[in-house]
C-alpha cells in the first residue's frame, strides 16, 4: 500500500494493519483508488508500518515467483515401504508394543520357541 501525505511526499510501501471485517469491505478497490478511511475507521486509529529500509520491499517484488513444489509420484522407496511392511507385521502379532513400537523380549522368546517345538516335531515326523 502507498500512503499519499499531506505534504504531497509519497510513501511507499506501507503496510496497515486492519480486520478482516475491514478487509472484505476494501477488497473491492483496485490499485490507485483512495482507501475511504472514515467508513472504515470511525473514531479510530490506523496503525501504519514504514519499513526502514523501502528498496528491500522493491527488490523482493522484483524476484520471481517461487516454483510450486512437484506433484508427489507414486513411486516410493522399496526400502522404507518394506520397512513399513515389516512394522506392520510385527506389530499384529505382537512382538512389538503399539505405543512405543519397542520389541517386546517376552513375545519373542515365546515365538522363538514356538518355532524350535515346531521344527523338533516336524522333523520327528519326517523321521517315521
Amino acid at each position: 500500500m502507498d500512503i499519499q501525505l499531506k505534504g504531497g511526499e509519497k510513501i511507499s510501501p506501507a503496510f496497515v494493519a486492519i480486520s478482516r471485517l475491514n478487509a472484505f469491505k476494501i477488497k473491492q478497490l483496485k490499485s490507485g483508488d483512495p482507501l475511504p478511511l472514515e467508513p472504515l475507521f470511525p473514531g479510530r486509529a490506523l496503525t501504519i508500518t514504514v519499513p526502514t529500509n523501502p528498496k528491500l520491499f522493491v527488490e523482493e517484488e522484483k524476484k520471481p515467483a517461487p516454483s510450486p513444489p512437484k506433484p508427489a509420484t507414486d513411486e516410493k522407496d522399496e526400502t522404507t515401504v518394506r520397512s513399513i511392511k515389516v512394522r506392520d507385521f510385527l506389530l499384529r502379532i505382537g512382538v512389538t508394543d503399539p505405543i512405543t513400537l519397542k520389541i517386546r523380549p517376552e513375545m519373542v522368546i515365546v515365538y522363538g520357541v514356538v518355532l524350535l517345538t515346531l521344527l523338533f516335531v516336524g522333523g520327528g515326523l519326517l523321521l517315521l
